[in-house]
This record gives structure tokens, sequence and C-alpha cells, in this order.
């Protein structure tokens, strides 16, 4: 029930795990832009909204996409979770990218 969710919930936990992770995928993003960089001689914000962009895509949709289709979340929430991680990861490359 919502009352026994509510119980086991620690916000302080769960959003400081949320932006540890961020730091993790913001350094992980460095690192491929930085390859990306050294491969193609490429820099600016907006090759690094195109590494943060293909990032999401083979990251982010398809490992999310497991739990539309085995653990019955709605595929509305789904999107609306791809879209924000899609504008944070996009916010985070086009600055890497031209900071680079």
């Amino acid at each position: 029930t919502e009352e026994e969710l509510r119980e086991g919930f620690n916000p302080w936990v769960g959003y400081g795990v949320t932006w540890l992770l961020g730091v993790v995928a913001a350094f992980v993003l460095a690192h491929v832009l930085n390859t990306w960089e050294e491969a193609f001689a490429a820099t600016g914000w907006a090759y690094g909204m195109q590494g943060a962009f293909w990032m999401w895509l083979g990251f982010v949709v398809f490992s999310t996409w497991q739990a539309v289709a085995f653990e019955d979340k709605k595929f509305i929430t789904w999107g609306l979770n791809l879209a924000y991680n899609l504008t944070a990861l996009l916010a985070m490359g086009a600055l890497l990218g031209e900071w680079r």
C-alpha cells in the first residue's frame, strides 16, 4: 500500500543517490566526449549534444525499456523519464562540449 511505501522512503537517500549518479553520468559523458574529440577532432556545444544524444539512445532508452516490457511501468511514465534524461544529458553535453 501507499502507507507502506512511505514508511521505508528516505528522501535524503533517494535524492542523494540520484545526485551522485548524475555526477557519475557527467563523468562518463566527459570521457566519451574526450574520446569523440580525439577520434574526430570535433569540439563545441553541438558536438557535445550529439554525443549526449547517442549516449542517451544507446544506454538510457534501451536499458530503461525493460521497465515497460517486464515491470508493467506505464508507457507515458517511461516517456517522461526519457525526456527528463535526454534534457539532462543534452545540457551536460553542451556544457562539456563547449568547455573542452
